[in-house]
Formats: structure tokens, C-alpha cells, sequence
């Protein structure tokens, strides 16, 4: 029996068209981009108290930027009625209606 070598099989390459997919992009983008050092800093949204309309408006509002207001409950009569043994004087006979949500991920 002879074996055949490469030679006497006649190649061709294969002819496909420049090949995009996101699936394959999308990993190897993520995982070579440069990650800016702000991101990775823990407290990156400003923290603000007492903060008028106007204000919010200029600083947060118009640029679009987040913000987490501070102590904007500080002053609801709730947080100091509402104790434990003030929910439960008041909420024990209270019904509630509970219903069951199902979500699905594709």
C-alpha cells in the first residue's frame, strides 16, 4: 500500500467573507479595553444633605449627574412612631395580600 503525501491533494483555500459577530467581539473587547481608575473607587456618587430645588437642578439635574440624598427621612413622624411594639399594637389584625411573581430569563 503507497501513502499519499500532502502534494498530491490539491488545496484551495477556503474563501469567506470578513466574519463580525458580537458574540465573539463583545468578550474580547471587555476583556482588553483599559479600565479608567475611577471605577473602581468605592464612593462615586456625592452624598448631599439639605439641598435646595434650584440647586439639585444646577448641580445634578441639568448634567445629568446621580446623587444620594442623606437625611431626607430624618424629620418623618414615621421614624419615631413606628417601632415594633407600635406595629404590632396597630397592624395585628391588618390583611395583606401577597402575591406570587415569576419572572423568566431567556
Amino acid at each position: 500500500m503507497e501513502l499519499m503525501t500532502l502534494t498530491q491533494f490539491p488545496h484551495t483555500p477556503l474563501a469567506v467573507p470578513p466574519l463580525y459577530s458580537d458574540a465573539l467581539f463583545q468578550p474580547w473587547a471587555y476583556a482588553s479595553m483599559e479600565i479608567d481608575a475611577k471605577w473602581l473607587q468605592r464612593e462615586t456618587i456625592p452624598r448631599v444633605s439639605a439641598l435646595s430645588v434650584d440647586d439639585f437642578i444646577a448641580q445634578f439635574e441639568t448634567p445629568n449627574q446621580p446623587v444620594i440624598f442623606t437625611d431626607v427621612a430624618s424629620a418623618w413622624p414615621a421614624l419615631r412612631l413606628w417601632t415594633d411594639d407600635y406595629l404590632r399594637m396597630h397592624s395585628v389584625r391588618a390583611q395583606v395580600k401577597v402575591k406570587e411573581i415569576k419572572f423568566f430569563l431567556l
